[in-house]
């Protein structure tokens, strides 16, 4: 893969709106180009952090840019937030 491809990879995915098709059902990318921002270095798989911190939720969590890609581009540090929140109203 070129710096080019990897370029507009990156500016697809910050596109609010894009029409390129890299985009799925709900505004989330189309698994093959998660993977190839995961391959490429860009997005970090960080779904065992997240299931420690309370995430039950049955798709991979996927960060670039302080944003939850996988999860329709919810900010990380909220992202966070809900699932410890989540996780102590379900111990009590």
């Amino acid at each position: 893969m070129n710096q080019d491809t990897i370029n507009g990879m990156k500016a697809a995915a910050h596109t609010p709106n894009a029409t390129s098709g890299a985009r799925g059902k709900g505004g989330q990318l189309a698994s093959g180009t998660t993977q190839r921002l995961l391959d490429a270095g860009h997005a970090r798989d960080v779904t065992a952090f997240a299931r420690s911190i309370g995430y039950r939720g049955p798709r991979r969590v996927i960060v670039m840019d302080s944003k939850v890609i996988s999860l329709r581009w919810i900010d990380w540090g909220s992202f966070c937030a809900a699932c410890r929140a989540r996780a102590r109203r379900e111990l009590h």
